[in-house]
C-alpha cells in the first residue's frame, strides 16, 4: 500500500463523515472512491477500518452515524472488511447501540438513528451470512439476550399487541351481546309498553283519524265575538243542542217587559188628569 492511497482514505473518510458535508446520506462519488480503493488489496481494507474504528469513538452521534453508514456499504461488498469487523463485534456494538449500561453521545436525534440503523444493519447481516459466520451468529444471540430489539422482534411486538387488542374487542363484544340476552324479555315488555302508548296517541288505523277529525268538526259551533259596545249585556255562549227551552224563556222576559211599559204609560196618564 502506497502513502498515497493511505492519505487519500483518510481525506475520504473525513469528509465523508464530515456532518457539515453530509447530514443524512453519503456523498456517492466519494463512496465509490473509497470502494474503489478497497477493492485494490486488503491492506487499504484494514486501513479504512482503522479509520472508520476511530471514527465510531467520536464523541458525536452524527459522525458516529455516518461512520455507520461506510461500514454498511463496506460490509456487504468485502469479505475482509466483514472479518476485521466481527472480530471486533463488541466494539462496534458499544459504539452504535443503546442498551442497558451503554449510551451514545449526543445529539439525540442521531443518537436515536444510529442505533435504529445498527440494529437493522446487524439484522440484515445476520439473515445474509449468519449461517456462514459463527461468529457473527453468536453475537448476534447475545444481543437480542442482553434486551436489544430488532425490526422483526418490535415487529412481532406489533402483531401480539394487536392480536391482544383484538381479543379484547371480541371479548367485550362477547359481553355486551351476554348482557343483551340476558335483558331481552325486558326490552320485549318496554317495546310492548311503548307500541300501547303509541296506539293510543296516534291510532294505528288511519280511517279512524279522520271520522274522529270529522266529529269534532260537526260539534264545534260558530260564535260571534260581542262588541267592544255592549259592556253591560253579557252573552253567554251556549253548546250546540236544542234551543227550545231557551227560545220560551226569552219570549216570556219580552212578555213581561211589555206588559211593564203598558203600567208606566197608564201611571203617567193618571198622574196628568
Amino acid at each position: 500500500m502506497s502513502a498515497h492511497e493511505r492519505l487519500k482514505l483518510q481525506h475520504l473518510i473525513g469528509k465523508l463523515t464530515d456532518p457539515k458535508r453530509n447530514k443524512d446520506t453519503l456523498a456517492v462519488s466519494l463512496l465509490n472512491e473509497t470502494k474503489e480503493l478497497c477493492k485494490r488489496s486488503k491492506e487499504n481494507v484494514t486501513i479504512a477500518w482503522k479509520f472508520l474504528r476511530w471514527g465510531l469513538a467520536k464523541n458525536s452521534a452524527h459522525e458516529r452515524f455516518l461512520c455507520l453508514l461506510i461500514c454498511d456499504a463496506l460490509f456487504t461488498r468485502s469479505v475482509a472488511f466483514r472479518k476485521l469487523l466481527i472480530a471486533d463485534f463488541t466494539y462496534f456494538r458499544s459504539c452504535t447501540m443503546k442498551y442497558p449500561g451503554n449510551f451514545l453521545p449526543p445529539p439525540e436525534e442521531y443518537a436515536s438513528r444510529l442505533h435504529e440503523q445498527s440494529v437493522t444493519s446487524v439484522e440484515y447481516w445476520y439473515k445474509k451470512y449468519g449461517e456462514s459466520n459463527h461468529t457473527l451468529s453468536h453475537e448476534f444471540e447475545l444481543m437480542k439476550k442482553t434486551g436489544i430489539k430488532f425490526p422483526s422482534d418490535l415487529e412481532e411486538e406489533r402483531r401480539l399487541e394487536n392480536l391482544r387488542k383484538e381479543n379484547v374487542n371480541t371479548l367485550k363484544v362477547r359481553t355486551v351481546v351476554k348482557g343483551i340476552r340476558k335483558l331481552a324479555p325486558q326490552l320485549d315488555c318496554i317495546l310492548e309498553e311503548m307500541e300501547n302508548a303509541f296506539e293510543l296517541l296516534v291510532p294505528s288505523d288511519p280511517l279512524e283519524i279522520i271520522k274522529t277529525n270529522s266529529v269534532s268538526e260537526e260539534n264545534v259551533v260558530p260564535t260571534t265575538p260581542p262588541s267592544s259596545n255592549d259592556t253591560e249585556n253579557h252573552l253567554t255562549i251556549l253548546p250546540a243542542g236544542d234551543y227550545t227551552e231557551f227560545a220560551a224563556m226569552f219570549a216570556d222576559m219580552e212578555g213581561s217587559s211589555d206588559s211593564e211599559d203598558s203600567e208606566d204609560s197608564e201611571d203617567s196618564e193618571d198622574s196628568e188628569d
